[in-house]
């Protein structure tokens, strides 16, 4: 260990035990940033974000907790000129489970460079996840006769803002119904400035302080190729219902009877039609305010939901009760959430409506 280590290393080790004796042994891999991945870092361009500051695994000065994911770490950091470590969050990649780069693991390696200059692109906004604080490199060690080449840097992730309010949840009806307008109004600044967000999910935000003094933030703008639906059932286009296309420069959509899994291609059948996307999305957002305020949605066209004790379909429909809960809610929350989950995608709100609606609740 000693050999590898150095202020800010993340080294891969494995156990092995000993089938004679039952001993376990430690073996060291390597460094997964200097060692391991290096070679399949994406270099940084010096011209890429340069107002944000560069910093090196160094600069780390400790490793508070790995178990948020596997490639978001909560450390204590050191951004110059200051001085002082601030508690902050590292996003990197997802780092291969046995230590070794395979067939098809390089490309997720570029994730977050690609969610990093989205970050750093958009306008600041109270209920989006900000700016990178910095960027974390490491030093390019490939042979080059380039001189300016030599000089890059490889880019191994970046630094954000750690907010200490958690995981959204609302102990009150009030502050659920604020959080989907805060929800709802970081998602349209993303739309509106041309990016999307692949995995729209309550998970997927964080509160930016304890309540009450909290707001909710839209945190994770990860590229995802597959639809995922967190919070309950995929859209009806996933299941091959409805069919997008263009026709004289306007969205058209035809029904369709034969039933597909889309999961690993809608997006990509979409990514030419924006507004498509959009309506996708929206279904996937009235699941989450769903959760957010514990909303009854019904599915008329489905015969059981995976979170059957919220999103109602089949015999459930004719024997649900509503709970006293559900009576609280304002009928236009209602009304809103069942039209996000709309069967046909062209009765669903788009964003911009949905704000609207939701900030009388702000």
């Amino acid at each position: 260990i000693k050999e590898h280590h150095s202020k800010g290393s993340q080294l891969f080790v494995k156990l092995d035990t000993d089938t004679t004796t039952g001993e376990v042994r430690i073996s060291v891999v390597g460094e997964t940033f200097r060692d391991i991945v290096h070679v399949a870092l994406p270099i940084l361009p010096a011209s890429m974000c340069p107002n944000v500051p560069r910093i090196t695994l160094a600069d780390i000065d400790a490793y508070v907790t790995c178990s948020l994911a596997d490639h978001v770490l909560l450390v204590d950091v050191v951004i110059p000129p200051a001085t002082v470590p601030i508690r902050a969050i590292i996003k990197t990649f997802h780092v291969p489970t046995d230590g070794k780069m395979v067939a098809g693991h390089a490309a997720t390696v570029v994730d977050p460079l690609w969610e990093a200059e989205i970050l750093s692109s958009l306008p600041p906004h109270p209920n989006v996840m900000p700016a990178p604080l910095a960027f974390i490199t490491v030093a390019d060690h490939e042979t080059s006769t380039d001189i300016a080449r030599s000089e890059e840097e490889r880019f191994v992730g970046m630094v954000l803002p750690f907010f200490p309010g958690g995981e959204a949840w609302s102990s009150s009806l009030e502050s659920g119904l604020r959080h989907c307008y805060e929800f709802a109004s970081g998602l349209l600044h993303i739309y509106s400035h041309g990016f999307f967000v692949d995995d729209i999910a309550k998970k997927n935000t964080v509160l930016s302080a304890p309540p009450p003094n909290d707001r909710m933030i839209v945190i994770d703008l990860e590229r995802v190729s597959k639809y995922n639906n967190q919070d309950g059932d995929p859209a009806p286009e996933v299941g091959g219902h409805w069919v997008a296309s263009m026709q004289g420069g306007q969205l058209h959509y035809s029904h369709s009877d034969v039933r597909t899994d889309k999961n690993d291609t809608i997006r990509s059948e979409l990514a030419a039609m924006p507004e498509a996307v959009e309506r996708l999305d929206v279904f996937n957002v009235g699941c989450v305010l769903s959760q957010l305020v514990q909303c009854s949605v019904e599915f008329p066209w489905m015969e059981r939901c995976n979170y059957d004790y919220i999103h109602i379909a089949g015999p459930k429909m004719h024997s649900h009760t509503p709970t006293e809960r559900d009576s609280q809610i304002p009928s236009a929350f209602k009304d809103l959430v069942r039209r996000c989950c709309a069967y046909d995608p062209r009765d669903r709100p788009l964003l911009k409506e949905i704000v609207e609606v939701l900030k009388q609740w702000a």
